[in-house]
């Protein structure tokens, strides 16, 4: 089992743990869901194809430590969507490369997410987070100030 997965196993039902308080800080009551924490293929092909359906994306450029399982989502995303993905991974590139993006879907507990996040917020970009499917959430959760 991987570290991650039984960190989340930790995590789920818990208010705040790691960076989840960069989505969870804004919802009352809000606690960690195993989709926020940790998600399955599925569910990150399913969110990346809503989002594309919604947008003008062609482009999807995957971030993972651990296996993207780049057929799957390729097979899902369909013919018109171009995935890319860093193997090995590139730490500072995949972090340029998301920070500057059009659209941005974190991983709500990540330390990773909470970095693009911030550079985000500086640049008014969007920011959304697996897991927040069916919530409201304010579209650019407020302005940071801090260094």
């Amino acid at each position: 089992m991987y570290l991650q997965e039984k960190a989340c196993e930790r995590a789920v039902g818990m208010q705040s743990f790691m960076e989840s308080d960069q989505c969870l800080e804004d919802v009352s009551g809000g606690t960690i869901t195993q989709e926020m924490c940790l998600q399955t293929h599925e569910q990150i092909a399913r969110r990346v194809k809503t989002l594309a359906d919604s947008t003008d994306i062609h482009h999807v450029f995957i971030a993972s430590d651990v296996d993207p399982r780049l057929s799957y989502i390729k097979k899902k995303l369909g013919p018109s969507m171009n995935v890319h993905y860093l193997n090995p991974s590139d730490a500072p590139l995949d972090l340029a490369v998301m920070g500057r993006a059009d659209n941005f879907i974190g991983n709500c507990v990540s330390s990773f997410t909470a970095f693009v996040k911030r550079e985000r917020d500086v640049h008014h970009r969007p920011t959304e987070f697996f897991g927040f499917e069916d919530a409201v959430l304010p579209k650019n959760n407020r302005e940071r100030t801090e260094l």
